[in-house]
């Protein structure tokens, strides 16, 4: 069993970890938690199926449910978090969970509440003698070892990528140098957006299926993930992802499912008591 649970861990951790990395992107360059993050990877599967149940080739609604991922996470920003930035620190965490009800709740009232199907087939191959995979979870960690290296290189490799870690250190000195802060906290909206929307898609075929609650789950484990890499972490959240989906794998096999999210606050307690600061975050030492 041993193969086949640890390559399940590793496509489930892959999704967690996409969430993670969104997370920490937004909460880098804004100082703020937005709890309504996870509603972005949501409304792309549920564009993706709804696309697909009206008969249009995958081609076609993959992107236009991205762009529906990038649009939502971008009106959050602007009607959520931006009008409150500057009060008091729980108030745009407070604002996103309404954000996060609401949307929720409208996409339960005029699509669905239940789980629809996805419409994407699954074909399965076997990988020696224990493994068998099917071709959406090697999707799942192709994609996401392409997103995390390609996010890799523009965060450490261009100029929007100096200007974002510029503005996610010292915003006020940023914006002295010139850098229009504005448009870099949009854009790393929409780029945390689209990680999220890419997973939405994924989920969706993985499990062929899409509904109004679905962010609830993978949000709060991409918000432990991103905890337990640490917050300024983009590989730390990657790791710590991974970690928290071969461990439920490995809890479903030898234990019982019914303490698989029990598992990732387990790992969050005993992590943070022994490293405080994540996995991926520089201890502060004292001079």
């Amino acid at each position: 069993m041993i193969p086949q649970l640890l390559a399940d861990g590793v496509v489930t951790g892959s999704t967690y970890a996409l969430i993670a990395i969104g997370f920490t992107l937004i909460i880098g360059v804004l100082g703020v938690l937005n709890m309504a993050h996870q509603e972005t990877m949501m409304i792309a599967a549920v564009t993706a199926a709804i696309a697909n149940a009206a008969g249009v080739p995958i081609h076609l609604g993959a992107p236009c449910a991205l762009a529906a991922s990038v649009a939502l996470g971008l009106a959050i920003e602007r009607l959520a978090i931006r009008p409150v930035s500057r009060g008091e620190i729980l108030t745009p965490v407070i604002a996103t969970v309404g954000a996060s009800l609401l949307i929720e709740h409208g996409v339960a009232r005029f699509y669905s509440p239940d789980k629809q199907v996805f419409g994407l087939p699954l074909h399965y191959y076997r990988l020696g003698r224990y493994v068998q995979i099917s071709d959406a979870q090697i999707a799942t960690v192709g994609v996401t070892a392409a997103l995390a290296a390609g996010l890799w290189l523009v965060l450490y490799r261009t100029r929007l990528g100096k200007a974002i870690r510029a503005v996610s250190e010292r915003p006020d000195v940023a914006a002295c140098l010139g850098i229009d802060v504005t448009r870099i906290i949009q854009l790393s909206v929409a780029l945390s957006a689209l990680l999220a929307g890419c997973g939405g898609l994924l989920i969706g075929w993985l499990y062929n299926s899409a509904w109004a609650f679905m962010g609830i789950h993978y949000g709060l484990k991409g918000l432990v993930a991103m905890i337990l890499g640490g917050v300024s972490s983009v590989w730390g959240s990657m790791l710590a992802g991974l970690m928290i989906g071969v461990a439920e794998s490995f809890t479903v096999g030898y234990i019982s499912s019914s303490y698989r999210d029990a598992v990732a606050f387990g790992l969050l307690i005993l992590l943070l008591l022994i490293r405080p600061h994540g996995l991926g975050e520089r201890i502060p030492t004292r001079d």
